[in-house]
């Protein structure tokens, strides 16, 4: 019923309740926790590449501005939640992922000389997935101003959130990192990102806005 999209959440209290709806994160780690069952050995090399090329056969369809996948999509017609927002977390984080899954992919593939059956395809989720993270036009979200990213991008106002993300420790670090890579941001802006550090304990921490793990282990992950 969810078309091999993920649900944002599962509720167990006070009644069951599957999440009606997604959003770029949530599309883009199932895919890598696909990736990571087969070399696990929970899954097979022709399981994983039929549960990779439905969840991107459906991710395919999904409306999109500029490349960017939206913030949240309804799963039961796929539609997109209103009201229609981009996020520069989670386009960031869903870019990394698509990336990451298309070099997975073209390394299973070289592998897989007993089935080139298999090697074709899992070269073709290669180039989709890649395809579908370059898309991702990164200029939209950026400031051009202050070299820094916003929060997100508002489309039905048609402009950028005022506020924007300026630590080097912040969950948007993937997207600042892409960016650049891709060519859609300066390099300047990765020293426009703040680096102000505290002590504790005897111990030196780089700065965050709330001190989540968030922050600073989501963009690694």
């Amino acid at each position: 019923s969810t078309r091999w999209l993920a649900p944002d959440n599962y509720q167990e209290t006070p009644t069951p309740v599957v999440a009606d709806r997604t959003s770029p994160t949530t599309l883009g780690l199932p895919l890598l926790a696909t990736v990571s069952a087969f070399d696990l050995g929970f899954l097979t090399r022709r399981d994983m590449i039929e549960r990779l090329e439905r969840a991107l056969g459906t991710m395919a369809t999904l409306r999109r501005h500029r490349g960017h996948f939206y913030n949240w999509y309804r799963l039961s017609d796929l539609s997109v939640l209103e009201p229609p927002y981009i996020s520069t977390v989670d386009s960031g984080n869903l870019a990394g992922h698509l990336l990451a899954v298309a070099a997975a992919c073209r390394e299973i593939a070289t592998g897989a000389h007993d089935e080139p059956d298999q090697a074709a395809r899992l070269q073709d989720i290669g180039e989709r997935a890649r395809e579908m993270a370059l898309e991702m036009d990164f200029t939209l979200l950026f400031d051009e101003t202050r070299k820094l990213f916003a929060i997100g991008f508002d489309e039905r106002a048609n402009r950028l959130d005022a506020s924007s993300y300026d630590l080097l420790a912040s969950e948007a670090r993937l997207a600042s990192f892409i960016a650049i890579a891709k060519g859609d941001a300066p390099t300047e802006h990765w020293f426009r990102l703040g680096r102000s550090c505290t002590s504790h304990a005897g111990a030196t921490a780089l700065v965050s806005w709330s001190g989540s793990m968030f922050e600073y282990l989501m963009p690694v992950l």
